[in-house]
């Protein structure tokens, strides 16, 4: 889905290069502490001009939540920067999402248009199987 939206706002005008960039929590933290703002920083700066999806993001918070919060400080310090050459997509489960976006008041600002999708059913995880058969 995101790749999608990467394309259609590229095709729209509303992106100058429409790449996709896929992060996940170790792309963002890396090893130790004085890693963490050189490599989010890195990470945010491939996806300028297209967009940065950024999967399981409630995990930032997990484990070393130090790490993530200072992480998060820097992902709404660059998207304030570059609100006009950016789109960022957190992707999670609903619950976990929430607890993230209320972890850091910039942070919900930031991503105001929230897309919960809802789970399959049974009797479609059955068709899929199906398919893919």
């Amino acid at each position: 889905l995101a790749r999608l939206i990467a394309s259609l706002l590229k095709q729209m005008g509303l992106l100058r290069r429409g790449q996709l960039v896929v992060a996940k929590k170790s792309d963002l933290l890396g090893t130790y502490s004085n890693h963490v703002a050189r490599n989010t920083s890195r990470v945010i700066q491939s996806a300028l001009g297209g967009v940065l999806f950024i999967d399981e993001a409630y995990s930032l918070l997990q484990g070393e939540a130090e790490l993530g919060r200072e992480a998060i400080n820097v992902i709404v310090d660059l998207c304030y920067a570059h609100k006009d050459d950016l789109v960022v997509i957190l992707a999670g489960y609903n619950d976990a999402m929430a607890a993230l976006l209320g972890a850091n008041a910039g942070l919900a600002s930031r991503f105001p248009h929230k897309f919960h999708f809802a789970d399959y059913s049974v009797g479609e995880l059955v068709q899929i199987a199906t398919l893919m058969l």
